[in-house]
């Protein structure tokens, strides 16, 4: 494994064929590591390609690389391997195969204030945790003003952090790690730091860091975040890369995949879900586009419309179609809930359904077929949106089946006179009598 430091080049990080195992008998794990070590001084390790009892691959050939001033996004699910990819970078964990190259310096905030010291002062906390971090005294002394500043704990500041509110340890630890000026930032799951304000300090403060060259590996399971902050994404799933890419495209089947398996798992009392093959997720395919009515772009009070493409290999009996549309992150003020029907989502601006709005589909053939949805006129104001449609199937025994799932990321336009609004209020001016 290659590790360089302080080299200045436009690739900061460069891995190969990165993979990690791990043993699920605590024991085992201990013999096994015995092993290892006898094995690398003796220069006969154990085969790295193999596994041994009980032993599992978090993470098994992941390569990727990153320049300055990208962003980099991975999502997948809990246990896919997504944090363990962060430790082997963060050089908290060698990886059992493969390579990687790090340039200049790496600031990992994979658990912000989890090193600080409760019995010290927010003070003297300050000076160790940069420190670890890679800093100098005299490095921390001309910082030390910008990290109590950007922090707010002004008042607490020589209070012991075991007196600290969890917000007030999240602060302070995301302030220490963003003023070490590093060249590469590790973030997993930590974007939601403090209150709404300070969190739109710290998107404008990461914002500023990418414009000055700083590169960040982001992992949230916020899909509008991921999308609107990073230039390409890793989709991992049981330690593997199922796919890499452009941030719209990798979303999109990720999330397609969450909510076709979710509708798999879901107990039938909650669904009435029939169970899908594993192997063929959603007997359908789907697409959904927005456009203007009149013109290509979407313009807040004018006429809308929405075009699903279904195509799918076999017929499809009483089907209904389901469109929600939420508002990007940033523009998201509303907190993020566990809905009642399904995963982890934000709060919808709009939700329609096709029965409910009074169109009957008995049977779908087999086949394209394409379904429009008139919005006239469009109430959304100007910002970014992701819109989901579901489709499902319902048989004569009342059990309902998802059958395909579709996203598409797209944005509102609108005049100055709208600017501030929440909605499009549909209006008729009278008089002056």
């Amino acid at each position: 494994m290659e590790r360089l430091s302080a080299v200045p080049s436009e690739l900061l990080i460069e891995a190969r064929g990165l993979s990690k195992r791990f043993c699920r008998d605590y024991r085992l794990s201990l013999l096994y590591g015995m092993r290892d070590v006898l094995g690398d001084l003796t220069q006969w390790p154990y085969a790295p390609e193999k596994l041994r009892r009980r032993e599992f691959w978090a993470l098994q050939d992941v390569s990727f690389s990153l320049r300055r001033g990208e962003a980099l996004g991975i999502v997948g699910k809990n246990g896919s391997g997504k944090t363990t990819l962060l430790r082997i970078l963060a050089g908290l964990i060698n990886p059992t195969a493969g390579t990687f190259i790090r340039r200049g310096r790496i600031a990992p905030m994979l658990a912000l204030g989890a090193g600080f010291n409760p019995v010290l002062t927010g003070r003297e906390n300050i000076y160790v945790n940069m420190a670890v971090l890679g800093l100098t005294k005299d490095q921390i002394d001309a910082r030390f003003d910008d990290v109590v500043r950007f922090s707010e704990i002004e008042e607490s500041l020589d209070s012991a952090v075991q007196n600290y509110s969890s917000g007030m340890v999240a602060r302070l630890g995301f302030a220490c790690a963003v003023h070490t000026a590093p060249d590469v930032m590790l973030v997993d799951e930590v974007m939601a730091v403090g209150d709404w304000s300070f969190r739109e300090k710290c998107q404008a403060k990461i914002q500023q860091m990418r414009e000055e060259g700083t590169a960040f590996i982001i992992i949230n399971h916020a899909p509008q975040l991921i999308v609107e902050s990073c230039q390409s994404v890793l989709y991992l799933s049981e330690g593997k890369c199922l796919m890499e890419g452009d941030p719209k495209s990798v979303i999109r089947k990720y999330e397609e995949d969450t909510w076709m398996e979710w509708g798999r798992k879901s107990p039938a009392k909650q669904t009435q879900s029939k169970a899908l093959d594993p192997l063929n997720q959603s007997p359908a395919t789907l697409s959904c586009s927005w456009k203007g009515t009149a013109q290509p772009e979407l313009i807040a009070g004018k006429s809308a419309q929405v075009t699903i493409e279904i195509q799918t290999a076999e017929i499809l009996h009483q089907v209904t179609l389901m469109l929600r549309v939420e508002p990007s992150v940033q523009q998201q003020q509303l907190p993020w809930r566990m809905a009642k029907s399904g995963p982890t989502q934000a709060a919808s601006v709009f939700i329609a359904t096709s029965h409910e709005d009074g169109l009957r589909i008995p049977i779908l053939p087999a086949g394209r077929s394409q379904i429009t949805v008139h919005v006239d006129p469009l109430g959304l104001t100007a910002g970014h949106y992701r819109s989901l449609v579901w489709v499902y199937s319902h048989s004569e025994d009342h059990e309902s089946t998802i059958v395909a799932l579709g996203t598409e990321y797209f944005e509102v336009s609108s005049s100055d006179a709208l600017d501030g609004s929440n909605y499009f209020q549909p209006r008729r001016w009278e008089g002056p009598i």
